[in-house]
């Protein structure tokens, strides 16, 4: 029978040290990437310093892994070879990196056709604008409505963004209102979590082919244009140029502390050093395709990559408000039961240094492994022990 949770409350550094010894089986954790996230404190960074406190974390998982046991920690794109680096300094080999692969994935990136045009449009006008039409200020009133039961600002949705004041338009009362495009739009109801049924219907009507352009010079000046021909009247051509790619994977680093003799002898004196492979006749590959992922040139991407199907990034039943605070970075059940099952040996004990909303603790209750979680923020740790509270169904393939 499974163990209950334990849940910890502090810096997972100080936690740990007061752990004993190779008492864990795998850790599975998903640390904060230091590329400043949503303005969030917590993963502010300079990329030295980084690589640095990765190297303290991990040295303590370390020292609490159990010998030939795996470590598997989310990083980012920009950021994760000071992860691996931070990693192996602690003591740990490499071993793989898995490319968690998604389709939901937003470019914070400035739109420079955009802002070239703007900077060189006219001056600003002296003529008194026209009222903005009533469907647009439905929209944004709605919109801010959502924000402010979210327990967001329109910083945080900014920052989301890579946008510059933006949100302030999208959840206008009345002054400059704007509609997101309806990428956006997604992507802020998986964020914010709400329930967007009674307006979709508008939101489509408006956002798939025009967006409410502020503060031209005169009223007749005042246009609506196709956001998908972005930088055509600069070009003549309907380019975009941009800062970003849109990123469309995570990478998980993979390590393990060094065995003990050979890997047979580790597995029968410790348990620990073997991947749980799948079942069948096709071995798990390190790259995790997510669902709805098309591959040009291949029918069915399954065939070739055969980790897992899931739910790409974390629904919104997954991203629970608990006394108005919602975590801005959980990871999918689905995608966490696989990483917990494939490290963490049958009935073991899977530590999660930074737990977040909890999501470890939850996949390795389904999957039959006790887990210990650490979280600095009180804040986080009410989600967590919400989601724990919560009827968890175990897997049928658990244990």
């Amino acid at each position: 029978m499974t163990a209950p949770a334990r849940v910890h409350l502090g810096d997972c550094i100080d936690v740990m040290a007061a752990m004993p010894d190779q008492s864990v089986d795998a850790v599975v954790t998903d640390p904060p990437y230091a590329i400043g996230i949503m303005s969030q404190q917590w993963d502010r960074m300079e990329a030295r310093e980084f690589e640095a406190w990765c190297e303290r974390w991990a040295r303590e998982c370390h020292r609490l892994l159990k010998p030939g046991g795996y470590l598997a920690a989310f990083g980012s794109a920009r950021t994760w070879h000071r992860l691996a680096a931070g990693i192996e300094d602690a003591g740990f080999n490499i071993r793989d990196g898995i490319a968690w692969i998604y389709a939901q994935g937003y470019p914070p990136s400035i739109d420079v056709t955009e802002a070239v045009e703007a900077f060189h449009a006219e001056g600003p006008s002296t003529v008194e604008p026209e009222a903005p039409p009533e469907d647009v200020l439905t929209i944004t009133r709605w919109l801010r409505a959502a924000r402010d039961a979210a327990g967001w600002t329109n910083k945080q949705i900014d920052t989301m963004f890579g946008t510059n004041g933006m949100a302030g338009h999208w959840t206008s009362n009345g002054t400059q209102p704007a509609i997101p495009r309806i990428d956006q739009w997604d992507r802020l109801r998986d964020a914010l979590g709400f329930d967007d049924t009674e307006i979709r219907e508008l939101v489509e009507q408006l956002a798939a082919t025009r967006t409410w352009v502020p503060g031209q010079r005169k009223p007749d000046e005042r246009r609506w244009f196709e956001t998908l021909r972005s930088g055509a009247e600069l070009t003549g051509q309907g380019q975009k140029w941009g800062t970003r790619l849109k990123p469309a994977f995570e990478p998980i680093v993979l390590a393990q502390k060094p065995p003990r003799g050979t890997i047979t002898a580790n597995v029968r004196a410790y348990g620990t050093g073997a991947l749980h492979l799948e079942s069948d006749d096709k071995f798990p590959t390190n790259v995790a395709i997510a669902e709805g992922v098309d591959v040009v040139g291949v029918a069915n991407p399954a065939d070739y990559w055969h980790a897992f199907r899931y739910t790409p990034k974390a629904p919104s039943d997954e991203r629970p408000t608990v006394g108005g605070v919602i975590h801005p970075t959980p990871k999918p059940l689905a995608l966490m039961q696989w990483l917990v099952d494939l490290i963490t040996p049958t009935g073991g004990i899977v530590l999660d240094p930074f737990a977040g909303s909890g999501s470890t603790g939850v996949a390795a209750l389904m999957e039959g492994r006790t887990p210990i979680l650490i979280e600095r923020e009180p804040q986080y740790v009410r989600i967590i022990e919400h989601r724990l509270a919560e009827p968890i169904q175990p897997s049928l393939l658990a244990g």
